[in-house]
């Protein structure tokens, strides 16, 4: 099993967080994988959001699907993506596919983590 955590800060009460995979949502995928709720977390002016993907079985399209970490709020929209071959392969991964990374104000400067059981 495989934990991705995906963490992003908020000003605006308004806002969500969301896994997808190969650009569809998670419950579309094959396979064996569910994605947690959301938590948030006050802190002071801002909330911290806090989504998981579960991994239960690592099959080869698992292991090849591009996922994807969505933020939104009424003044951001960003994501961040991750492929778990090239995580083991030791590859650069949490930079995105088709823009620029975001800067350390950004709302996902905490991006993705992954924890193996």
């Amino acid at each position: 099993m495989l934990t991705l955590s995906c963490t992003a800060c908020s000003r605006s009460p308004f806002n969500i967080l969301f896994w997808m995979g190969n650009g569809s949502f998670i419950e579309h995928l094959p396979g064996r994988l569910r994605e947690g709720s959301t938590s948030r977390e006050s802190r002071g002016e801002h909330t911290q959001l806090r989504r998981t993907l579960v991994l239960e079985e690592l099959s080869p399209t698992l292991r090849n699907t591009d996922f994807s970490c969505v933020f939104a709020d009424p003044s951001h929209t960003t994501q961040q993506h991750v492929v778990l071959a090239q995580l083991w392969a030791g590859l650069e991964t949490v930079a995105p596919s088709t823009q620029e990374a975001p800067p350390s104000s950004s709302p996902l400067s905490r991006l993705i983590t992954t924890e193996k059981f």
